[in-house]
């Protein structure tokens, strides 16, 4: 594409060049929206064999309502038909299939409004899906639709998801109570994403008073790592304390050396803690600047502030029954035990954990040690130095490395043993099928050229003419919807021509290869040396030569 014009464009041409890409973008987009709604009309239930819904193999194509009340039935091989054809992973054009024709059967005039280019698809599709999500039905979705879409074009986004919302309790005010009332039941603790510096958030919703006592308890810790000569920031200091408190021993052996005291035989008591925190240390439940009387409730969490509080808090946090006996108890534990397993996949090389040349000018130029880049699996790219950090002071179990050039090695027999498997998971750890992103280890390991079970009695021919079926080069990890999808399929065509690059034709004739940089769309006429598993830049020269060859005599399709 060239944009060289752009720079020769004054502000009136900018603005004019804005607008008109701005349209053409809407209409780009409603006109793909309309594509998919069509495209789920041409594969109904009746494009299936039986119509999707008599006696079937087991796995094989079904119809399914991906959308909402009053929605058609769509084959689910097309929806991944789909995703190939538009870039998107199966679960994504799954959900944008069924936006689309949410949109175009339960919300007529939004539909309209899109096709007008008055809405963005953008907007129609949130609506959609919280309509879908609420459970409304057909008849009560276009009431909605018929209250909200008129104000749709004119109002910023905010104001329209508070009149959607406004107008979804007036459509059911009974299932907006019974959401409201299964909210209050709702409780979890569930992680984010890392970020580039390995840290991650960590969200609960839990009981009220059992969040108090661990916030305390937190709080408690932050207060001990001061004393201890800790002098970061206060948040800092609390996130700390989670860490602690995930391992047990070390937790009760800081507690229990606070509670003795220090070498000096002296205990550190609440006042004193309190006299070393400073005001940007306190909890805002300790905060009582703003509260209205001593022992009142705090206006952020509930509990009782001030005397009051700290009276709860001192006796929520003695042990139970008699601390005599319990101390005795803990000479008779291995504290080891208490300490928690878990499994941490680290990818590095060798090289990352030592220092090396950094590959700059001059020649002599080396990065310090544990500067390298490693991959945990789960948290994603961190520094060496971390993944010390982390298994510092810790029972550690290495796991040898696996050789992943080892990609001939076999088995005669259709189960995959667990050292082969394990092979697969690290050379990819998604899945074999086109923009797959399911990072889970819970996928079958397929067999590219299905398995077939040796004829008995044995063949005449002599043993080893041939490699084992069940190899490295002739698996790939799958989940269970793109195995049905590979061995199912109608007009589908799956290969691995070289160990980890999977192509895939689907039924209208359009080809993807799937390697260990991801997925690429090869149009309907690959290359041969497509078709033979090169990237479009060999490295090597064996490869230079090889595509070379193939470029000279193409071999026919």
């Amino acid at each position: 594409m060239e944009l060289g014009w752009i720079d020769d464009t004054d502000g009136h041409a900018a603005a004019a060049a804005l607008v008109a890409a701005h349209a053409i973008q809407r209409e780009a987009e409603a006109t793909e929206f309309a594509l998919a709604a069509h495209w789920a009309t041409l594969h109904d239930e009746d494009s299936i064999p039986g119509g999707g819904s008599g006696r079937t193999l087991p796995g094989a194509e079904r119809a399914r309502q991906l959308g909402a009340d009053g929605t058609p039935l769509v084959a689910e091989f097309a929806v991944a038909e789909f995703a190939v054809l538009t870039g998107r992973g199966r679960f994504a054009a799954q959900i944008y299939v069924a936006d689309s024709v949410d949109v175009q059967h339960r919300l007529p005039q939004l539909w309209t409004a899109v096709m007008a280019l008055r809405v963005p698809v953008w907007q129609a599709r949130k609506i959609a899906s919280r309509l879908r999500a609420v459970g409304l039905d057909r008849d009560q979705a276009r009431w909605v639709d018929s209250q909200v879409t008129p104000y749709v074009p004119s109002l910023p986004w905010a104001r329209i998801e508070a009149l959607l919302e406004a107008k979804i309790i007036e459509a059911d005010p009974d299932a907006a109570a019974e959401r409201a009332r299964a909210a209050e039941l709702e409780q979890f603790v569930s992680t984010g994403q890392c970020n580039e510096y390995g840290l991650k958030t960590m969200v609960a919703k839990a009981n009220g008073g059992d969040v108090v006592l661990f916030v305390a308890m937190c709080d408690r810790i932050a207060q001990v790592l001061l004393l201890r000569g800790d002098t970061s920031p206060v948040g800092v200091r609390r996130a700390k304390a989670v860490g602690i408190l995930a391992d047990p021993a070390r937790a009760l052996q800081l507690l229990a050396e606070h509670a003795m005291g220090d070498g000096a035989g002296h205990a550190a008591g609440d006042d004193e803690l309190a006299a070393l925190i400073s005001a940007s240390d306190l909890h805002p439940c300790d905060d009582d600047s703003d509260d209205v009387a001593e022992g009142a409730a705090c206006r952020h969490c509930g509990a009782s502030t001030g005397a009051g509080r700290r009276a709860n808090w001192a006796g929520t946090t003695a042990p139970v029954g008699d601390p005599e006996a319990f101390v005795k108890a803990l000479a008779t534990i291995d504290l080891r035990r208490l300490m928690p397993t878990a499994t941490l996949y680290v990818h590095l090389a060798r090289g990352d954990l030592l220092p090396h040349d950094s590959g700059g000018p001059g020649g002599d130029s080396r990065a310090p040690e544990g500067a390298g880049v490693a991959r945990v699996e789960g948290i994603g790219p961190v520094l060496a130095d971390q993944v010390r950090e982390w298994l510092r002071h810790r029972n550690v179990r290495v796991v040898p490395v696996v050789d992943l050039s080892d990609v001939h090695a076999g088995v005669d027999s259709y189960e995959v043993p667990g050292w082969m498997r394990e092979l697969l998971r690290l050379r990819g750890p998604a899945g074999a099928d086109p923009w797959s992103s399911n990072l889970s280890r819970r996928k079958d390991a397929d067999h590219t050229v299905p398995y077939r079970k040796p004829a008995t009695p044995p063949d005449p021919e002599p043993t080893g003419t041939s490699p084992p079926q069940t190899r490295v080069a002739n698996l790939g990890l799958l989940d269970r919807t793109g195995h049905r999808l590979k061995t199912h399929g109608r007009g589908w065509k799956h290969r691995q021509p070289q160990p980890g690059v999977y192509l895939w034709r689907t039924p209208h004739g359009y080809w993807c290869r799937v390697d260990r940089t991801g997925t690429h769309a090869l149009g309907t006429r690959p290359s041969p040396y497509d078709l033979e598993g090169f990237a479009p830049d060999p490295r090597s020269a064996h490869e230079r030569a090889l595509a070379d060859l193939l470029r000279e005599e193409p071999r026919p399709r």
